[in-house]
Formats: C-alpha cells, structure tokens, sequence
C-alpha cells in the first residue's frame, strides 16, 4: 500500500495488528472519509516489446550453464514451435484482446496501445516467469495494459479536433463534442487497429525462426 505520505508492506507490520490499520505505520491519521488512497500492484517489468525477439536469438543471449565440474554447457533446446506458437497465440495475444474489451466494457479508450505498453505478467511471485523462452503455458501468463497517458472516457472521444479529421477521412462525420454510436465505434476501432500492428510485429519476430543467432532480421517495428 502507498499512501499520500508514504508507503508501508504490510507482511512487516507487527502479527497482531489489523491490516486495516495500515495507516499507524506511517505514523498518520486514519483516513478521513472520501480520502484517496493509490494501491500499486506490481505486475514486472516485461512488456511485448522486450519479448518480440526470435526465441533463438533470446536464447543465445543466456548465459552458459555450468555442469560437472564446471564445465559450461549450452543452453536447453526451445520447446518445440506448435508449443511456443500456442503460447504467443492463446496466451499473448488472446490475453491482450481480452484486456483491452475489459478496458473498452469500461467505457475507456486507449488511444496508445504499443509493444510497450501490454505487460507480460504472471500470479506467481516471479513476474518473469511468463517472459521467459522456456515458458509455453499459455493459461500461466497474465496480460494487463499501462501507459493511459493518452486515454479517455469513450464518450469524450469526440472532443479530440485529431480524431474528428481522422473519423472524416474514413467518410465518418459527427460534430466535436458529440457522443453517438458511431463515435464510440471508432475510437474503439482505433484500438483494435494498434493492437493489430501490435500483433503482426509479434509473430514476425518470436516465431520466427533465423538460420542463425546472427542472421540478419527484417524490421517488425510498427512503423516499418
């Protein structure tokens, strides 16, 4: 928990005290009513970004393992392709789509989306774990979306001039301001155009399978 004046773990607060007095540890007053409180829940740092690399280009990355007596062994081969490919599939990608229909069921648009901003993320305690190149279970990862520093209630949408002149350039026309279904519909539709970009520079890059560690790639970048 984080607090206006601070922050606290709550697994180091004495065994007898109430969790809902979390508040005594940072030597505060109770909240008063309607009071804001931020809590943070920490999801790791991987995002699709730092994982939309061909997996044997990831794994010649790793360091050398060592085995009897030392000696340096090369790192286990990749699970087999239909495995990985399940993964980035059901796991990834199917998770980013979920987020971002929970997002849009919210009434909140992105208007953001990118590799960087779909965290890669697991329940368990090593929020690595789901990044990892060995890791294929696709029921095991967790997406969640960040980076709203562009977003906005849906119905706001319009208030955008940008995103009027886009809507007209697709032969849309509202006024700015207004809040009608058609309006909703693209912004939504926006999203889903990023996310799709999202999704190609994704299996261009982690399925694909070089000849080499040093072969060269083509770029993925959304831009490109």
């Amino acid at each position: 928990f984080l607090g206006i004046f601070g922050e606290v773990n709550l697994a180091e607060l004495d065994g007898e005290m109430d969790p809902n007095d979390f508040y005594r540890a940072l030597g505060v007053p109770p909240p008063k009513p309607e009071a804001v409180w931020i809590v943070y829940e920490y999801a790791g740092l991987n995002t699709v970004a730092s994982y939309a690399v061909p997996a044997e280009i990831r794994r010649s990355r790793l360091p050398l393992k060592r085995g009897f007596f030392g000696a340096l062994k090369e790192q286990d081969p990749l699970p087999p392709f239909q495995d990985r490919a399940n993964y980035v599939i059901n796991g990834i990608m199917k998770g980013s789509v979920e987020a971002l229909a929970k997002l849009h069921e919210s009434g909140i648009v992105h208007r953001s989306i990118g590799r960087s901003s779909i965290v890669i993320t697991t329940p368990s305690q090593d929020k690595r774990e789901a990044s990892d190149i060995y890791f294929t279970r696709a029921g095991g990862v967790t997406i969640k979306l960040s980076d709203f520093g562009f977003s906005c209630m849906l119905e706001e949408s319009t208030s955008d001039e940008e995103f009027v002149a886009r809507a007209r350039t697709f032969g849309l026309s509202f006024r700015k301001g207004e809040d009608s279904l058609t309006a909703t519909n693209f912004a939504m539709a926006e999203d889903l155009h990023a996310l799709g970009f999202v999704f190609l520079g994704l299996l261009m890059s982690t399925l694909a399978e070089p000849r080499t560690a040093t072969s060269p790639m083509p770029p993925t970048d959304e831009d490109t």
